[in-house]
């Protein structure tokens, strides 16, 4: 075989190769978007979308952008809708229906360095769904019907550390609007957490008792992190006060 046609036979090899990979999209790809090998695009109204594009675990894992807009059934981001997205940098989800994002629903989504949830119907936002988020990359919030409560007050936090804040406002129990940046509502006190004793020097055969108590308003949810516990323990739970003992190795 001469190198002209050995060249040849390479090039429909690499043809169909990208034009399996393109029916591969098509397949999986809904109706309403349009996905290539690092972009998901999702703006055309009809049929809509109710939940993110599952593709293959592959294609998912070199998505590095999606922008959704204009789409009526979208409520929810949950714990899965963003799980296999891992090398997902750029996020945009915007006049959409969405009102409730879940905790952990960026939990995965290590590497993202752009957020915008502009015109949603987003009433409250919790901390935690961006504790892992950096306070120098945008996070666009405008247009949603945020409520003036202790739950949202992290957003002003977050306004106080942002290079150039932005002009949020929300609403409070009167129906009054109000800008973010002059939040403070009442009955409002910042989490705090005392674990006695806060360093243990025990030694091997000795069991190990440790109180972690908290205060605030709203009452905070406290937690042991168990992980590293390999003995028998026994956890005992008060309002706002967690026990832990654990047995000698």
């Amino acid at each position: 075989m001469d190198s002209g046609a050995g060249g040849y036979g390479m090039a429909r090899l690499g043809l169909f190769v990208v034009l399996a990979g393109l029916w591969r999209f098509a397949d999986a790809c809904p109706a309403s978007c349009t996905c290539s090998i690092s972009r998901i695009v999702c703006v055309d109204p009809a049929p809509g979308i109710e939940d993110f594009p599952v593709l293959t675990l592959d294609d998912m894992e070199n998505i590095t952008e999606i922008f959704i807009s204009n789409q009526n059934r979208l409520f929810d981001i949950t714990d899965s809708s963003l799980r296999h997205y891992i090398n997902l940098r750029n996020l945009t989800v915007m006049k959409t229906r969405l009102t409730s994002i879940s905790p952990d629903a960026f939990y995965n989504n290590t590497r993202l360095q752009y957020v915008n949830l502009r015109n949603n119907n987003l009433s409250t936002l919790s901390w935690r769904t961006f504790q892992n988020f950096n306070s120098s990359y945008p996070l666009l919030l405008s247009g949603n019907p945020l409520v003036c409560i202790c739950e949202n007050l992290w957003i002003k936090l977050r306004l106080l550390e942002e290079p150039d804040g932005q002009d949020l406002t929300c609403t409070d129990d009167r129906g009054v609007s109000q800008a973010f940046i002059t939040l403070t509502p009442p009955d409002c006190v910042v989490p705090k957490v005392v674990v006695s004793p806060n360093m243990v020097t025990e030694m091997q055969g000795s069991d190990v008792k440790a109180v972690c108590q908290a205060t605030g308003s709203p009452p905070p949810e406290i937690q042991w992190n168990l992980e590293m516990i390999v003995t028998h323990k026994e956890v005992s739970w008060f309002p706002l006060i967690l026990s832990l003992a654990a047995d000698p190795l």
